[in-house]
């Protein structure tokens, strides 16, 4: 398991880490996370990323605890509340020292890279 996402678990245990790629990007994005733990999902379209995320998230919703978007979007407000109704708590993470705000859609955020 590699180090990003030995950091994003926080010693806890991962379900699963999941990257998202259109055809163009996919061969760039899996030899970046080559080896870091990370599956990569195809999606048709750049549009189709947060679909694909809310669906997966919604799949493994009753099986975990926490969900942490890389990078947090307001596109995925939607699945974030949905997330939260059903218990799961929503984290982010990129390589900003910025908290969550009052309106943030996580309850905490990592620095990457720190």
């Amino acid at each position: 398991m590699g180090r990003l996402v030995l950091g994003l678990g926080r010693g806890r245990h991962l379900v699963r880490t999941i990257a998202y790629a259109t055809d163009d990007r996919i061969a760039r994005v899996r030899s970046t996370l080559f080896g870091s733990g990370i599956d990569v999902n195809v999606v048709a379209t750049e549009r189709m990323v947060p679909v694909a995320m809310a669906v997966d998230a919604m799949t493994l919703a009753s099986r975990v605890d926490a969900v942490v978007l890389v990078p947090a979007s307001d596109d995925l407000r939607p699945m974030a509340r949905a997330l939260a109704g059903q218990g799961v708590r929503v984290e982010s993470a990129d390589f900003t020292a910025d908290e969550p705000g009052a309106d943030a859609l996580a309850q905490a955020h990592h620095r990457l890279g720190a």
